[in-house]
């Protein structure tokens, strides 16, 4: 089985690339063929330890100073999409499946690409993104503690956050780069899918943080 694995490909850090570089020497251990798409500084440390690569450069982080930082930001935002669907739709013509890293970018743009492909999807988070009662979105703490009520709102309106800012720019990278038609605005995103179901893998350590027992058997710890 031949899988792309998709991260962040415009101001990344090396935490964006390193856990997927591991992800994928476990795959390759495994006997699969694995092409890992990165930001283009990162393409000799993952060459190093023997994993395909694909490196891109993406746009740059706009300054934040006013007036005008929200409007380059969301220039960022549709122009990353753009990248990215670009990047993986080049390197990942080929592969079985997707695995996309937790950079909000890499997750959907990887679904709407397996879906073009008509490939398996996997996104592969190391923070707790999943649906729960049992602690809050670590993105999104409300402002009441230990509260069942609370966490769980807190993770639905991280994904709804998440899906208002990502859908306009996703639309535009489904139909003009992989052909596919726009996404309703109400039709739910990736962390939408992951809460009814769709499989995901964490790269954390249940010693660390128990699987929550409101959480899907699909969610794999």
């Amino acid at each position: 089985m031949k899988v792309g694995i998709l991260t962040n490909i415009a101001a990344s850090s090396r935490g964006d690339v390193e856990p997927y570089v591991a992800l994928a020497k476990g795959l390759k251990a495994r006997g699969h063929e694995v092409v890992l798409v990165c930001e283009h500084k990162y393409v000799g440390f993952v060459s190093e330890h023997g994993v395909e690569c694909e490196g891109c450069v993406g746009p740059e982080l706009p300054s934040d100073k006013f007036p005008g930082a929200l409007r380059r930001l969301r220039r960022f935002i549709a122009r990353n999409f753009l990248s990215q669907a670009e990047a993986a739709r080049s390197a990942f013509s080929d592969v079985d499946g997707v695995i996309s890293s937790e950079s909000l970018f890499s997750f959907e743009v990887g679904q709407s690409l397996a879906e073009s492909l008509g490939c398996s999807f996997l996104p592969a988070f190391y923070s707790p993104l999943g649906s729960t009662s049992t602690f809050a979105c670590p993105f999104l703490v409300p402002p009441i503690k230990n509260n069942r009520f609370a966490n769980r709102l807190s993770h639905r309106l991280a994904a709804r956050l998440v899906r208002r800012l990502t859908r306009p720019p996703l639309n535009v990278a489904r139909r003009s780069i992989l052909g596919l038609p726009e996404k309703d605005r109400s039709a739910p995103g990736v962390l939408g899918m992951i809460d009814a179901g769709l499989p995901v893998l964490y790269g954390f350590s249940p010693a660390l943080l128990p699987k929550p027992n409101d959480w899907h058997e699909s969610d794999h710890v």
